[in-house]
Parts: C-alpha cells; sequence; structure tokens
C-alpha cells in the first residue's frame, strides 16, 4: 500500500512530496517504516516526466475522471516481484512547493534534490545498504536518471530510461521552435516566466489528453523561457557524459515518438562505454508501454529479467529546443542582436497590448 510523507530539500528549503509501495504485505492505514517486514528483493526509485508527477505517470488512470489506480499498474508489477517501489514529485511539480507550478529551473538542483531523497527513503525505511537500487525515468525524469548515474556510478544496480530527453526532436517543432532556441539564453535571464511555447494537444489519445488537463496536479501552461533554456544546458550535460557512462541500462523509446528523437535515443546507446546495455524501439507507437528489463546485473551475477508494464501518457510530454547549439552568455553582436529581437517581440506580443487595455485605448 503507498505510504506518503515529506521532506525539506536541503539545497532549496522547499518541501518534497515522497511515495512509497511496499511490498508482500498490506499495511491499510498503518504507515510502516520497518522494510524487514517486507522481504524486500530490491527497490526501485521512480523519476516522473516533465508537467507530471508521480503518481500520474506511474499508477494508472481511466476516463473520465479516475486516477491514481494501483491495480495493473507498473508499481504493482514491481511489488508483486518483491520490490519496494519509491518516488517523488519534482520541484515545481505535483506536490512538492515552488512557484510558478511547472519550472524546469535545472538538473543540477532536481538531481540534489533527488540524491537526497534516496537517502532519506533509506533511511526512514530502516533499508540495508547492501539492497539492490534501481532506478527508472521517464522523459525528463530518464534524462535525469541519466545524470544521477553520471554523477554517482555505483549507486544503482541498472536503471531504465524511458523516452528520455537525451535530444530534442529533429524538426524542432517548426521553424518557431529553431528560432525560439537560438534566444533561449537570452529570455532565460529577460524573461524566466514567459511561456514562449504553448503546449499540443494529442489527438492520438484524446481521452488521456482529457485526463492530463483535468487532473488537479499536472502542469497545464506550455514551457516557460528559462524551462526551455534548462532543457539546452540538460542535452548539452548528456551529450557530454554519455561516454563516461559506467552504470548498466535499458533505454527505449517509441518510432513515432515526435517529442524525444528516436534516433537521439539510439545515438544515446551507441556512445554510452557500458557493456551491459540495451536500447529498444517499439515500431509504430509514440513510446513503450511494455518492456522487459533485460540484463541489469553487474559483473558475475545472474542476469535477471522483469517484466514491466507501464503506460506512457503523450500529452505530458513537451521537448523543446535544439542542444547541439553552443549556448553563449558573452556580450557578442549576434547575442545583443538576438536580445534586441526578444524585448522587441515581448513589448508587441505582451507589454503592449497590455499597456493599451490599462489606458482604455482597446478592450
Amino acid at each position: 500500500m503507498e505510504n506518503t510523507w515529506t521532506f525539506r530539500c536541503a539545497k532549496s528549503g522547499r518541501s518534497v512530496a515522497a511515495y512509497a509501495w511496499m511490498p508482500g504485505i498490506d499495511t491499510g492505514d498503518r504507515a510502516s517504516t520497518n522494510a524487514d517486514e517486507f522481504g524486500a528483493a530490491g527497490v526501485v526509485f521512480l523519476l516522473h516526466g516533465f508537467r507530471s508527477h508521480a503518481e500520474f505517470n506511474f499508477l494508472l488512470s481511466f476516463p473520465p475522471d479516475k486516477y491514481e489506480v494501483y491495480h495493473g499498474s507498473l508499481v504493482q508489477k514491481l511489488n508483486e516481484r518483491g520490490y519496494i517501489v519509491f518516488a517523488h514529485d519534482h520541484p515545481y511539480h505535483g506536490r512538492t512547493e515552488g512557484e510558478p507550478r511547472g519550472l524546469f529551473e535545472g538538473h543540477e538542483i532536481m538531481i540534489d534534490t533527488f540524491l537526497q531523497f534516496v537517502r532519506e527513503a533509506m533511511t526512514k525505511y530502516k533499508l540495508r545498504p547492501d539492497l539492490q537500487k534501481f532506478c527508472v525515468g521517464h522523459s525528463l525524469g530518464g534524462a535525469l536518471a541519466i545524470g544521477t548515474c553520471l554523477r554517482e556510478p555505483e549507486l544503482f544496480r541498472a536503471a531504465v530510461f524511458s523516452s528520455a530527453a537525451v535530444s530534442a526532436p529533429k524538426n524542432m517543432l517548426g521553424w518557431k521552435g529553431w528560432f525560439l532556441m537560438q534566444i533561449a539564453w537570452a529570455a532565460a535571464t529577460l524573461v524566466p516566466q514567459w511561456e514562449f511555447m504553448g503546449m499540443a494537444e494529442n489527438h492520438v489519445f484524446p481521452e488521456r489528453h482529457e485526463l492530463f488537463l483535468n487532473d488537479p496536479l499536472t502542469v497545464k501552461i506550455g514551457v516557460m523561457a528559462r524551462s526551455g533554456y534548462e532543457f539546452v544546458r540538460l542535452y548539452q550535460m548528456i551529450a557530454a557524459g554519455a561516454s563516461e557512462l559506467s552504470t548498466p541500462f535499458l533505454i527505449t523509446d517509441g518510432s513515432e515518438d515526435t517529442l524525444v528523437d528516436k534516433d537521439g535515443v539510439e545515438a544515446f546507446h551507441a556512445k554510452a562505454p557500458v557493456a551491459d546495455k540495451s536500447c529498444k524501439i517499439y515500431e509504430g507507437i509514440l513510446s513503450w508501454t511494455d518492456l522487459k528489463l533485460a540484463r541489469v546485473s553487474r559483473k558475475t551475477s545472474c542476469t535477471t529479467y522483469h517484466k514491466i508494464y507501464c503506460r506512457r501518457h503523450a500529452a505530458n510530454l513537451l521537448v523543446l529546443l535544439r542542444g547541439c547549439l553552443p549556448v553563449h552568455f558573452g556580450c557578442t553582436r549576434t547575442n545583443l542582436f538576438h536580445a534586441l529581437i526578444l524585448v522587441v517581440d515581448f513589448l508587441i506580443l505582451h507589454a503592449l497590448p497590455e499597456s493599451l487595455v490599462i489606458f482604455g485605448w482597446i478592450q
């Protein structure tokens, strides 16, 4: 059963929402914190995606308004196999504190928060230090899982990166996305909360889109300028660190995914110098819905297979901006020109209309 608690982030001071699901015993309303009661085979830490929250990504929901269903979910499947499952809501997401909602303020603080969460969970539930730990991250969570494995190579025995945001879409979501990427550094500085990219409606699964919109904890606005810039930095961090990854992993994506570049996923897999690795692209779908975590063992230990069921909501993903171009902070003519374009655009599209309304010149 699910237990919930909060902890205070050491870096930001914010209250972070955390969740635990225990195998083998129904605790009912009793929030047990003794892991020996459960005879756990290992621990799995889940990292949710951008604009979503842990329960939306890893539990099930059904139209029109049935949310946080444990039965049949990824979490239940892991519990059935003897694994303790932990998850938390990222800063500015779900039940975790932070305003404005949906801000991605940088991979460093999110990884710091996650690492503190791992320590908090292991201590709170009195888990043995030698208990095997695994990590499963989806979309933004997949990219953060990669960053965590780069920072702490021995923390997890293996990891799954589901539709991980390792690179931006090839088409940059059109010319507007490409242009906005060029001025991302200036926008993040001058108008960090400017919603410069709206959210596309999910026409493939409209009922899922409706569920996403009706969930009170999902983020309904698009990508803010600061978030877009931080995605650029995230792509750069992953590109630079891929050749240093040492954690065994499985990375997955769907061949029809237009928000995460499957070629980027395959390139990341090829670049990572890990012997025990696997890449699975599911043909004809947006992303994976059924996968096997294969060969997650280290060194000479036995190969273990765990069938994992999960689903991905296409509406809760948006990976913007290309990460392959350099981001400059110097006061060059090009940067000043980009900044000028941004200021003019902001004045025309936002400040000027608001001023006209204030002075009564337009309704």
